[in-house]
């Protein structure tokens, strides 16, 4: 009896064992498919991803060199607007010296044509007059040779030489337009592309040239600085034509944007600015509209700052 008994308690237990048994090998065999059909999706989707990625990688390859080709043919196009506003200039910058031996060699010539004794002393003083602005224009043209070396020429220099030279180059302009150019350099040395910075001076000083040129004042004032400012070298170009409208701000280094007349600037100055500035500089530039007391009178005005890293200059 107890065997019987003993038989009975037990083949429920088996029973229950058994299909617990049963129940995990299924759920085993369950969950190995799933997990055969999971590894499957996620190599499959795994693939896709793979093959996304790549082909991600190679549009944003193409866009990155598009992006490039599209910003060396922008830089390229500025170059030769701002090269053939520089021929502009100095041809305006040779009117007066080229009047001056013109004149000389003609005074000369008149007084030998009609017997007018010519003592050595005026001719020395004449030619010596003539070999000074020959040299003049000589040097000129050694600046604008200079301007056109390649750009990733690096060089110790003094960031004050670069407006020295620009105004060297073009004062006459801002000088004919009756505009005081008030100065005030510190020392600050770099190593970098000095015809670069010469580039960027020679941009944002033409864009204030500009806005007081149209500016109806018998005091048109462009203020010119150089300083520190905690690990910065700032060039702070400023001037008095009242400022910038408030809605051209935020558009002004875009490539192509203009407020003048298409036959008077392609958009490209200020943009290229931006891109030297930030991309071989290192740096930043920005434009303020700002308040300021010169001389007991209080002035508007637009405020360019060239910002430069102080690891990038010599102490």
């Amino acid at each position: 009896f107890q065997k019987i008994y003993d038989y009975e308690f037990l083949y429920p237990i088996l029973i229950v064992i058994g299909l617990v048994l049963l129940l995990v090998v299924v759920r085993q065999y369950i969950l190995n498919k799933s997990n055969k059909n999971l590894q499957k999706i996620v190599e499959e989707k795994t693939k896709n991803l793979k093959l996304l990625n790549e082909t991600l990688e190679e549009k944003i390859r193409i866009a990155v060199l598009e992006n490039t080709n599209k910003d060396a043919m922008l830089y390229q196009q500025a170059k030769m607007a701002s090269m053939g506003e520089m021929i502009g200039n100095i041809a305006h910058q040779w009117r007066q010296p080229l009047s001056v031996i013109s004149t000389t060699v003609t005074g000369l010539n008149f007084k030998m044509e009609y017997g007018i004794d010519v003592q050595p002393e005026e001719m020395i003083d004449n030619l010596e007059r003539v070999n000074d602005t020959v040299q003049f224009l000589s040097k000129t043209i050694d600046d604008f040779q200079n301007y056109l070396k390649p750009q990733d020429v690096e060089e110790k220099f003094n960031i004050k030489e670069v407006i020295v030279k620009n105004l060297e180059m073009f004062g006459k302009a801002f000088e004919n337009n009756d505009i005081k150019i008030i100065l005030n350099f510190d020392d600050i040395f770099l190593v970098n592309s000095k015809n670069e910075l010469l580039q960027v001076a020679i941009n944002v000083l033409n864009n204030a040239k500009d806005a007081l040129k149209e500016f109806v004042s018998e005091n048109r004032l462009l203020f010119v600085s150089i300083y520190k400012e905690d690990n910065n070298a700032i060039i702070s170009i400023k001037d008095n034509a009242g400022g910038i409208p408030e809605e051209v701000l935020p558009k002004i280094f875009d490539a192509y944007f203009t407020t003048k007349h298409k036959s008077q600037g392609t958009g490209l100055g200020l943009y290229m600015s931006y891109q030297i500035i930030t991309n071989r500089f290192n740096g930043s530039i920005d434009v303020t509209n700002d308040e300021f007391e010169y001389m007991g009178e209080i002035y508007k005005g637009a405020n360019f700052k060239l910002i430069l890293p102080i690891d990038t200059i010599i102490k």
